[in-house]
């Protein structure tokens, strides 16, 4: 599996499990993540598409962190219930 780190001009692998990332502040946490063998995480959210507004494309601006929020702690949940279930 591969952490998949993406930039504007270039594609990076690394072996691991599997991970994509589009920004550098969790590409920073996914490294030391990987370096002390920890699990990591990252929930984003897109407050509007400058790629869309400058080719003239309507986007709708979204102010609201909810739904990144519910995914976040539901992501959690899922975890506490998966070591659960294998003793961890």
């Amino acid at each position: 599996m591969f952490i998949i780190v993406f930039s504007h001009r270039h594609i990076s692998l690394f072996p691991t499990k599997f991970t994509v990332t589009s920004e550098m502040e969790s590409a920073a946490i996914f490294s030391v993540a990987l370096a002390r063998r920890k699990r990591a995480g990252a929930v984003f959210t897109a407050l509007w598409n400058v790629e869309r507004s400058n080719a003239g494309l309507p986007d709708t601006v979204c102010m609201d962190s909810d739904r990144a929020i519910r995914t976040a702690v539901n992501a959690v949940k899922i975890l506490i219930e998966q070591d659960r279930k294998n003793g961890i």
